[in-house]
């Protein structure tokens, strides 16, 4: 388990599971477009060729991970309300150290040289 400090509340997660996620091609796809910019779900899973539901499934496990985060609701021309995400991770770093895998995420708004994510030692 691995604390994250900075993010919503302190969040508990795998760090296997970080390991997974962060090698799914969609999820990185999502990932890097919206550094870039706040995109829509729907605008990325176009633009990358993700099946919707496959991409709505990447969203919701990135934000409850807190790698992703609705910035604000739109109303698109149709008058539908749908949110533009924005992706906090500026870099991710896996390594096994003696035994035990290690999982260190810097964040967007984190202090250049600093790490948010901090003793992610799996048990």
């Amino acid at each position: 388990m691995f604390y994250i400090k900075g993010w919503d509340i302190m969040s508990k997660l795998n760090p296997e599971l970080v390991a997974k996620v962060i090698s799914d091609s969609y999820s990185l796809k999502i990932l890097g477009a919206a550094y870039v910019k706040p995109r829509t779900i729907q605008s990325l899973a176009l633009e990358y060729n993700i099946p919707i539901a496959a991409a709505y499934r990447r969203m919701k496990t990135l934000l409850k991970m807190g790698f992703l985060r609705c910035e604000k609701k739109i109303l698109t021309k149709e008058g539908k309300r749908v949110g533009l995400y924005v992706s906090d991770v500026k870099s991710v770093h896996l390594t096994f150290q003696k035994g035990r895998l290690v999982v260190k995420v810097d964040t967007a708004d984190s202090p250049e040289g600093e790490t948010d994510v901090v003793n992610l030692l799996t048990t």
